[in-house]
């Protein structure tokens, strides 16, 4: 665990994940953000990085995510979906609008990371693949 929920509350000041759902939001950060670093947690720490402030924006980044989940209802589609299942339309005087129904509303969600995440991870050069030399 590269976050923990103290550090989420106290530093980060992210909105207020319940304890029942912390475990499963953070992993699920962890690894989107790893996942965007190239698998670079998967064989280093946050101790690996050289620079504090690096260490710092890869926690922020993770936070954001878990942010994210809490904002939108859940780390899956599906659990997004159902947290979004409020009015689906409403009518102000003579406006009207309706909620897209369907495939197309989902689309949306795919491989869904906060903004934030990225800005974060920018700086630290994790977000760099590399150029990779065969044969």
């Amino acid at each position: 665990m590269l976050v923990d929920q103290e550090y989420y509350a106290q530093t980060f000041m992210g909105q207020p994940v319940p304890e029942a759902v912390w475990p499963r939001y953070e992993r699920a950060a962890e690894e989107a953000v790893n996942s965007l670093c190239h698998g670079f947690f998967d064989a280093h720490g946050l101790a690996d990085l050289q620079l504090v402030t690096d260490q710092t924006r890869v926690k922020n980044a993770i936070c954001a995510q878990i942010e994210f989940y809490q904002d939108q209802g859940g780390v899956t589609t599906n659990e997004r979906a159902a947290a979004q299942e409020g009015a689906k339309s409403f009518t102000l005087g003579s406006f009207s609008m309706t909620a897209p129904t369907g495939a197309a509303a989902s689309v949306e969600w795919t491989g869904a990371v906060d903004d934030r995440v990225v800005r974060y991870l920018q700086p630290t050069g994790l977000l760099y693949g590399g150029v990779h030399q065969y044969g």
